[in-house]
């Protein structure tokens, strides 16, 4: 198989593709589109589209690992700055989770719903992905742990699930009523979780 060329204009390219990819999957789901379908959204003729994902099944596992691995870089700028305090983080991590909703939505959309159809190779890629992003929390709590920070009866894997949950939960109440303050609902729950679990 072919070098792919890591080039600037290639890259990007390719990113316009699997947004569109994202949008038409989120929008038919995998088995109700054509990759005709993402050449029309761009413009594109179908053959193009195999210089950058050679089967449609690439292009949904892009799109899965994609929406993962941009909410682990994001999430790995606020959990690994040493200077910020837990309760910043915390903050910091519910903001980027509602900001991913709205800006990746169709992706994040398309992980939650449609990689039940990657292969399991595919779908292991996108579980470590995801474990990923857990471990990158997990080691956030630890280490206020070890500084003191955290109750001592708060058991860290739970407090991961706890603050991906408030957050599932505030994208729901947000997706609910457009028009809610965002930045209060960040700042009342960032208080809230932080209330529950800090020594």
């Amino acid at each position: 198989m072919p070098i792919k060329p890591t080039t600037g204009k290639f890259t990007k390219r390719r990113l316009e593709i699997l947004m569109a990819a994202a949008s038409v999957f989120a929008e038919k789901g995998f088995h109700g589109c054509r990759t005709q379908d993402i050449a029309d959204r761009l413009e594109l003729r179908q053959a193009s589209l195999y210089y950058y994902f050679p089967t449609k099944e690439a292009a949904l596992e892009a799109v899965c690992l994609h929406a993962v691995e941009t909410a682990i870089a994001r999430l790995a700028q606020i959990t690994e700055n040493p200077s910020a305090s837990l309760a910043d983080r915390i903050r910091g991590v519910i903001h980027a989770y509602l900001h991913d909703l709205h800006a990746h939505r169709d992706c994040l959309i398309v992980l939650a719903e449609q990689r039940r159809y990657l292969s399991g190779d595919q779908q292991q890629a996108v579980r470590a992905q995801s474990r990923h992003y857990q471990a990158l929390l997990q080691q956030m709590f630890e280490q206020a742990a070890a500084q003191g920070l955290l109750d001592p009866a708060i058991d860290c894997p739970l407090a991961v699930r706890a603050l991906i949950d408030l957050c599932h939960c505030a994208a729901l109440r947000l997706q609910r009523d457009t028009q809610q303050d965002v930045t209060h609902i960040i700042d009342q729950y960032t208080r809230l979780f932080c209330s529950g679990i800090e020594h």
